[in-house]
């Protein structure tokens, strides 16, 4: 007869015992209740929502160019939620910049936006995308909130785009002022 120690205590008792015949301690797998595996799955039914959600009601991106790059296709028509009062690429010791100004032009705050710069070779392959979230969280309606999201540099990005997302996923349309 093959043995084994409790769980609970460590007196030896058999590997087929279902508990252990010392401290009454179950000794088989551990059985969830329907009611746990309900809970369980409907949580992770709502981290998977919360993560995935698309929290500008916007399904394309809005993209603004810097005068090196080739600007991307017009999108659909849309209600912007923020307008770029300034921006430009900027490298400096070894680092590469998307740095500017955005003002919330919705009626409403908007949490956790990020700014998002993608940087090109001269062809247009890309070469990274760097993000980080606006200085002000959330930005509130007709604040402005300065941004800076780079990182270091490669000595062939000649081109830089910039747009904007939430944290979790989602784009936000928005204008650019400079042109």
């Amino acid at each position: 007869m093959a043995l084994s120690k409790c769980k609970e205590c460590g007196h030896e008792i058999s590997k087929k015992a279902k508990e252990c015949p010392n401290c009454g301690s179950p000794q088989g797998p551990k059985q969830y209740s329907l009611g746990k595996l309900i809970v369980y799955g409907l949580m992770a039914w709502f981290l998977y929502a919360v993560f995935t959600a698309d929290y500008s009601g916007n399904s394309s991106t809005s993209t603004a160019s810097s005068g090196r790059s080739n600007p991307a296709p017009p999108a659909a028509p849309q209600t912007p939620s923020l307008e770029v009062q300034s921006w430009k690429c900027n490298t400096e010791h070894g680092y590469i910049f998307v740095e500017g100004e955005v003002k919330n032009v919705s009626n409403r705050k908007l949490e956790n936006v990020v700014a998002v710069g993608t940087f090109r070779t001269k062809s247009g392959e890309h070469v990274k995308t760097e993000d980080a979230l606006l200085d002000y969280n959330p930005i509130l309606p007709g604040q402005i909130s300065p941004f800076k999201a780079g990182g270091t540099t490669n000595p062939q990005i000649t081109n830089c785009n910039l747009t904007f997302k939430y944290l979790m996923g989602g784009t936000i349309a928005f204008t650019d002022n400079k042109k």
